[in-house]
């Protein structure tokens, strides 16, 4: 197949889990809590230095201090990229019981903040890379910021002139299972307000509370209808779901409530329109407030994600699926692979560990799915690039 590449050896698998673990990197809506990812971002660039790929730092023009890598090396047409988000949810640190930012290892687990999600991808990546021919098509590997609040990283890629491979490998756990489509998610933040006034005046077109009430009646009844309106058996949660998450309203018992905030998430199944759904939304909730006499204000708290459905040609799928030897599912949860597909990028996902690891305390990984990941991403590389 080639030359082997001899130059400066990386660490071990269990090594680079380590490094990167201990690298804090949190995305988080908290400014006390967010934190930069440039290290983290230097750290693979240095590694991948030393493997000759051609590595560029990119700032993430909308986010103070937060970075994006891109890293390429080979030659041609086609190849396979590699991508990931640096970044983890913030750590409970009272919930967990060791440090979140030192990996723990037991006789069959590893233990730290982002070791499923998704560090160990990274290590899983690098390993494989270190082993490869020197010659081969074009490999591609993207490291991106904030993908756990905004995807701002992924989005400032829309602007790049990245390479056009012939897959795109997101490494997010998938229990290393190909996930071929998932939701999408749409998350808003609605605010009534009003003149109030004195409990004692019964004017209830100003009640804020009252209001929102109507709202959440009428949210709820469009729950009701988008389950009846498609439904996905592909999908464990086989409809789209809108969940009413936080409430805020009113300030004293004797008082007409003159505020009112409420906030809610839609995850719609990959053919249901984006801009569709947020019609619906304002329809819905001008219908509710109707009757009142209300100011009202929606605003997105995140940039809109669209469903994904991979564009991967079937016969690539079949490899992968040969190779992992599962069958393809579809996801609940949201990733970067729609962002990706929105650049002509065809992606699957496909990475080692649970994701019902990710988002909790004491988050860990199988010590058997990095040998596993590493077999399965070296047959899937080499098949794209040799």
């Amino acid at each position: 197949m080639g030359l082997i590449i001899h130059m400066k050896r990386l660490p071990t698998s269990m090594e680079l889990i380590q490094h990167l673990v201990q690298e804090p990197s949190v995305s988080s809506d908290d400014s006390q809590l967010d934190m930069s990812n440039r290290k983290l971002c230097e750290q693979l660039a240095n590694w991948l230095d030393d493997l000759k790929f051609t590595c560029k730092l990119q700032p993430v023009c909308e986010h103070k201090d937060k970075w994006n890598l891109i890293a390429t090396r080979g030659k041609g047409q086609g190849g396979i990229m590699l991508s990931g988000h640096t970044d983890t949810v913030p750590a409970d640190e009272q919930a967990w019981q060791s440090d979140p930012w030192k990996l723990t290892a037991s006789s069959q687990h590893l233990t730290g903040l982002g070791v499923t999600d998704m560090k160990a991808f990274f290590a899983v990546a690098l390993s494989v890379i270190n082993d490869l021919p020197a010659k081969h098509k074009p490999i591609t590997l993207i490291a991106t910021a904030d993908e756990e609040t905004t995807m701002a990283g992924a989005r400032a890629l829309q602007s790049q002139e990245l390479p056009k491979p012939t897959l795109n490998l997101i490494g997010e756990p998938t229990s290393l299972v190909p996930v071929v489509s998932h939701k999408g998610y749409q998350a808003y933040r609605l605010s009534l307000t009003s003149q109030g006034g004195h409990s004692s005046l019964n004017k209830h077109q100003y009640n804020c509370l009252d209001a929102m009430h109507s709202v959440m009646g009428k949210l709820m009844q469009l729950r009701n209808a988008l389950a009846h309106q498609t439904q996905n058996t592909q999908f464990k949660v086989p409809v789209s779901t809108l969940n009413l998450g936080t409430l805020k309203a009113g300030d004293a018992v004797n008082r007409i409530c003159a505020e009112a905030t409420l906030e809610f998430d839609i995850r719609p199944l990959p053919d249901l329109s984006g801009a569709a759904l947020e019609a619906l939304v304002q329809e819905t909730i001008i219908s509710a407030l109707a009757p009142f006499e209300v100011s009202r204000q929606l605003a997105p708290l995140y940039h809109p994600i669209d469903g994904f459905l991979t564009s991967c040609q079937h016969h690539h799928l079949e490899h992968l699926c040969d190779v992992s030897g599962t069958t393809a599912i579809t996801a609940d949860y949201v990733t970067e692979a729609s962002l990706f597909e929105q650049m002509g990028i065809p992606s699957i996902v496909l990475g080692p560990g649970s994701i019902d690891q990710a988002h909790r305390p004491n988050e860990q990984l199988p010590i058997a799915a990095i040998g596993e990941a590493e077999n399965i991403y070296q047959q899937i590389i080499s098949h794209y690039c040799f």
